[in-house]
């Protein structure tokens, strides 16, 4: 019998111990792949997942998990959407900086 998703991934996070982030993290980002996929109305349904998830983690490392499934699965205008959400939100951190620098070169390298 197949669990419906929020109840595999509630168990899932239950599960792993409190002091895993890491972990807890991964089982997001399976969530955010799994609605991307097969979700109703993917676009709508990973946002959900998304806004979970910022209430159980590190928001940046949610912001930065989501932009790499973006990019993964070359959803570029959701990926620069997001990226401008990240630019502003933090600002201060170098991880987001280079992400923006890397989609730019990766822009200009698909124009030439």
């Amino acid at each position: 019998m197949a669990l419906p998703r929020p109840i595999r991934t509630g168990w899932a996070l239950k599960t792993i111990n409190i002091l895993e982030e890491n972990e807890k993290l991964n089982i997001w980002v399976a969530y955010f792949n799994l609605e991307n996929e097969y979700g109703n109305s993917p676009e709508e349904a990973v946002m959900k997942v998304f806004q979970r998830a910022l209430q159980y983690n590190d928001p940046k490392k949610v912001y930065l998990a989501l932009l790499g499934m973006y990019e993964r699965t070359e959803q570029h205008k959701l990926g620069g959407e997001l990226l401008d959400k990240m630019v502003k939100k933090f600002k201060h951190s170098c991880k987001v900086w280079l992400r923006r620098v890397h989609l730019i070169l990766k822009q200009q390298q698909d124009v030439v």
